[in-house]
């Protein structure tokens, strides 16, 4: 049996709502592709503490036979979203460990993703389950703002995907 791999770390990233699939424009400018891959995050609602109100999420991200555990801080203030990430390799049967504790699952994110890399940045061109496609960016502030000069973006939002999926839900109802 193997046991955790365990990651922490800033995450720095900027997110762009856009109309197309800019993947050969990355390419264009040297970009790899990676890989494609489906993702289905399941967030959970902490039984005693209001994630809204911290800041903060605690999501499972399935990939294939693969789960992966993360929790996300605070967000810090600044042009682009940077937050603390745990991640840790988990089973599957976490969910029910999770939910006997008093977590509730709260919503779920699905989301077709192609992976690029250029130089040290990553890049996800994300179709997202009922909200359409974004571009994340993530690596050095620096980087990052070379990387939207480059592709042209001129507009970005510091929404997670559950926040947005949130506000839709809301202005549905």
């Amino acid at each position: 049996m193997s046991y955790k791999i365990f990651f922490a770390m800033k995450e720095i990233e900027i997110k762009a709502k856009i109309e197309e699939d800019i993947s050969k424009k990355i390419i264009e400018n040297n970009g790899i592709f990676l890989r494609e891959v489906f993702q289905e995050d399941i967030y959970f609602e902490h039984p005693c503490k209001d994630f809204k109100k911290s800041d903060e999420a605690l999501r499972l991200r399935k990939e294939e036979n693969n789960f992966i555990l993360t929790f996300k801080g605070k967000r810090e203030e600044g042009k682009v979203k940077k937050r603390e990430e745990i991640e840790t390799k988990v089973e599957e049967t976490i969910i029910e460990i999770l939910e006997r504790l008093g977590f509730k699952r709260m919503c779920i994110v699905r989301k077709k993703r192609k992976e690029f890399s250029l130089g040290n940045v990553k890049i996800f061109i994300d179709d997202v389950e009922n909200l359409g496609k974004f571009i994340e960016i993530e690596g050095s502030e620096e980087e990052i703002f070379k990387i939207i000069k480059i592709l042209g973006i001129k507009e970005y939002i510091k929404e997670t995907y559950l926040e947005l999926i949130m506000k839709q839900t809301l202005a549905q109802h």
